[in-house]
């Protein structure tokens, strides 16, 4: 089927050299093409950001139960947390 309109980045070569070069380097040569390019490197491909969030909730609860364990003890009742803190990330 031919096309009906004219291009003439078409007829001199450069819309054949640009997927060239893009095909080679991997960068896609329109701004559409790169900034999708640059999210999916940044996001992971969304992989990322869920394993991310994973690990964020594992050490979350591993803070909360060493924090209980911590308080549980006699000697540590009348402590400010921050000390507390301090003593988690020691022991």
């Amino acid at each position: 089927m031919p096309r009906k309109k004219f291009s003439w980045k078409r007829a001199t070569g450069i819309s054949k050299i640009k997927r060239k070069i893009a095909r080679e380097t991997g960068i896609p040569t329109t701004k559409s093409g790169r900034k999708k390019k640059i999210k999916k490197i940044a996001t992971g491909g969304g992989c990322a950001l869920v394993v991310l969030a994973s690990v964020l909730i594992i050490i979350i609860v591993i803070f909360i139960l060493r924090w209980f364990k911590l308080k549980e003890k006699d000697h540590l009742k009348h402590r400010s947390w921050y000390r507390i803190i301090i003593l988690m990330f020691i022991t």
